[in-house]
């Protein structure tokens, strides 16, 4: 199982948190669909973004 932790700016775009997981993803040689999971921080759980990036 792999899990990105994710943290952001206040009011990005999902568009630009799966870009920053992909780039992280693809610097390791791995694709999104070896993730398992996305994680974050309680004080970021109602950040719209890394909420809709985990349902893609």
């Amino acid at each position: 199982m792999m899990v990105a932790g994710v943290g952001s700016r206040k009011g990005v775009s999902v568009e630009e948190v799966l870009a920053a997981i992909e780039t992280a993803l693809e610097a390791h040689g791995l694709a999104m669909t070896a993730l398992s999971a996305l994680a974050t921080t309680e004080f970021k759980r109602n950040e719209e973004a890394i909420f809709a990036a985990g349902r893609e």
